[in-house]
């Protein structure tokens, strides 16, 4: 049977847990055209983690939370390279990665609990023919340049 346009949700499914007896979970499978589209998971323990798809069976996101209220965040492109990812501390504070078409870090930025930036750190690379790096420069949050060769 193949199943178009349609979701399907399982709900508080219970598993054995190492941290505690048993405890409650709610799982969510989201299919589309008989393709998993998205898979989210929430503990009674308050984690909480979350998945979604491209077409190609890549993933296009996920997020990782725990019960203190951190966060993590990561953006795919179609072709499985991170784009885009946040990390949030408990405290309110962030870090933002951006990532060349490679999967590399091009620039990180810190914000503190206010969400005023307090940071940022720049990256470049050059590359072999082959598409490896061949060096890459990084400048710190204090203006100091580091080159890196490979």
């Amino acid at each position: 049977d193949v199943m178009t346009e349609r979701s399907i949700h399982i709900r508080n499914y219970r598993r054995h847990s190492p941290a505690a007896s048993l405890a409650d979970i709610s799982v969510d499978l989201v299919f589309e055209n008989g393709e998993q589209k998205a898979y989210s998971y929430e503990g009674a323990d308050g984690f909480r983690y979350k998945y979604e798809y491209y077409e190609n069976g890549n993933e296009k996101y996920y997020s990782y939370a725990w019960p203190d209220g951190s966060k993590e965040e990561f953006e795919y492109s179609e072709n499985g390279k991170p784009k885009h990812s946040v990390y949030y501390n408990s405290d309110g504070s962030r870090n933002e990665v951006e990532y060349d078409e490679n999967g590399n870090i091009l620039k990180q930025e810190f914000y503190d609990e206010n969400g005023e930036l307090t940071g940022s750190e720049t990256y470049s690379y050059e590359y072999y023919e082959d598409g490896t790096i061949k060096k890459q420069t990084q400048i710190d949050v204090d203006g100091r340049r580091y080159e890196r060769e490979y």
